[in-house]
């Protein structure tokens, strides 16, 4: 068998076959914009286009890294970016990852890879290799979510009406101790969570979710809340029965079995929002971009052999608030690049 048979039949492995699309009714029981995501993907796969891992075979565990762009003030668009992972198969991974921090000089003493951070001269040439090393060797999926920040509520209509609401909600789980924008970020993150897990999951596995220090998991006590919550919200979407859920912040001892894949969210979201917010501000003429965020963007306008990519924005629009799919495409295809062919 050829390299590139055996890299079409690996590829064709880690793709689900038949995923149920069918997860949340059309009720108000479920979020609109949920059920907006759920729509993109029953018509990528109508057009035979959809492409979505396969992370319930030999996998007991379901990662996801979560990560969030967008909170400094020039900011126009908030971004919730989610790596979903097989977590039992990451050690080709791990292995490489360690191999490349060596050879750039990242690992004694460590250095965290960040969007913020990438006017370190290693962290940048080592920004590509890194990337390319997650598309091939992570089985999973690259969500990210794009927000406009004038919109107050995806879940309520009137600053008024949200206020009341929310208050009311809070109350009932115990974290009336939350502001008003930080809940509404908890709540986009926990549903959006949850819609993934039960998408890719099977009865059984287990659940780990890792999310970045900050205003959600301020604190101990704050992220016990915050995980607390994501499993009443996943049990809203999910009747399977899980061997266990449970989650972290990242650990005060740096690790980069964990870091590493922490940093795909995070590289990810400042890009996307990094590009949106420069193009909005530059209206229809030519802007610049963050250095290395074209990179990334580069690396998000292809699906990898095992790494998955979806992008959705949230705007308003003249009708009010629409979601929509957000492609990235490249103006002159890869050259340096092997095309995989998978049968769907």
């Amino acid at each position: 068998m050829s390299r590139s048979e055996k890299l079409a039949k690996y590829a064709a492995r880690v793709v689900l076959r038949n995923p149920n699309l069918n997860i949340v009714p059309d009720t108000e029981l479920f979020p609109w914009f949920i059920k907006e995501f759920q729509r993109h993907l029953q018509s990528s796969e109508a057009r035979k286009e959809l492409l979505l891992p396969n992370i319930q075979d030999k996998n007991e565990t379901i990662a996801v890294f979560s990560d969030y762009g967008g909170e400094h003030s020039s900011s126009k668009f908030y971004t919730y970016s989610f790596l979903v992972v097989a977590y039992s198969q990451l050690h080709l991974f791990n292995k490489k990852m360690n191999e490349l921090r060596g050879e750039y000089g990242l690992s004694d003493p460590f250095k965290e890879i960040a969007f913020k951070r990438l006017d370190h001269g290693p962290s940048f040439r080592f920004l590509e290799p890194y990337l390319l090393t997650a598309q091939n060797l992570i089985n999973g999926l690259v969500l990210t979510v794009v927000v406009e920040k004038d919109i107050d509520s995806l879940f309520f209509d009137g600053k008024l009406n949200s206020s009341k609401v929310l208050e009311e909600a809070l109350a009932k789980i115990g974290m009336s101790y939350l502001k008003p924008a930080v809940a509404e970020k908890l709540f986009r993150i926990t549903h959006y969570l949850s819609f993934l897990i039960t998408l890719l999951s099977k009865e059984g596995q287990k659940i780990f979710w890792m999310t970045d220090n900050d205003a959600i998991a301020a604190n101990t006590e704050r992220f016990e809340d915050a995980l607390s919550f994501f499993c009443r919200v996943l049990g809203h979407y999910s009747q399977k029965r899980y061997a266990l859920v449970g989650g972290a912040v990242p650990f005060k001892e740096k690790d980069s079995s964990f870091l590493d894949l922490l940093s795909i969210p995070d590289l990810v979201g400042g890009a996307v929002e990094n590009y949106m917010t420069n193009k909005a501000r530059g209206g229809e003429g030519e802007f610049s971009i963050k250095p290395g965020s074209e990179v990334i963007l580069k690396w998000l306008a292809n699906q990898g052999i095992s790494l998955k990519k979806h992008t959705m924005i949230i705007r308003k629009d003249c009708e009010g608030v629409s979601a929509a799919t957000l492609n990235f495409n490249l103006v002159e295809p890869l050259s340096d690049c092997e095309v995989v062919s998978i049968f769907l």
